[in-house]
Order: structure tokens, then sequence, then C-alpha cells
């Protein structure tokens, strides 16, 4: 795989306070999420496809609300990006991937 799946996971692993809990929303065990990030495993294709998912989820949902704040303070800005954290971390419907 070409991609920096560590990289990936660490990012997401801003928006999921744990690993167990991103484990959860990408449907694998924390000990796979672990082999990820220590470059022991690579995700299978299908697993990737739920990470790629997920992280395109997580970034275009950032890019929206950051294009939309580019208008207001800086403490607001920052307001709502905790809120929007908060929510992909507790409160977002898990997608499925279209194959």
């Amino acid at each position: 795989m070409d991609v920096d799946v560590p990289a990936v996971i660490a990012e997401l692993l801003k928006y999921f306070p744990k690993q167990e809990v991103l484990a959860k929303r990408l449907k694998v065990s924390q000990t796979t999420i672990s082999r990820w990030l220590n470059r022991e495993q690579e995700p299978k294709v299908s697993q990737w496809r739920r990470v790629t998912a997920l992280y395109k989820d997580v970034k275009g949902w950032q890019s929206s609300i950051d294009e939309e704040l580019s208008y207001h303070d800086p403490l607001t800005q920052q307001q709502a990006r905790d809120l929007l954290t908060w929510f992909l971390k507790t409160k977002a419907p898990q997608r499925t991937p279209q194959k």
C-alpha cells in the first residue's frame, strides 16, 4: 500500500479519543488499530474503504466548518471546531461505505 497508514490513523485519532472508539467506528479490534499504527499489519481492502470513508467524512466536515467560520473571530472558530470534534466522537452516525 502506497499510503502512510499510520499517519491516516493518527489523524483520525485526533477526532476519536481512544483507539477503542476508532476501532468500533471502523468495525475492527483495538489490536488491529494498534498494529496499523505500528506498521505490523496493513488494512484489508474492505477495512481500508471504511478508513478512507471515515477520513473523508471527518475532513469534509472540517473543511466545510473552516470555510463557514472564516468570517468569525478566532474564539468562535475554536468553539465550533471543539463542538465538531465532540460530535464526531460521540454522536456522528456511522456510515457504511458504498462499493
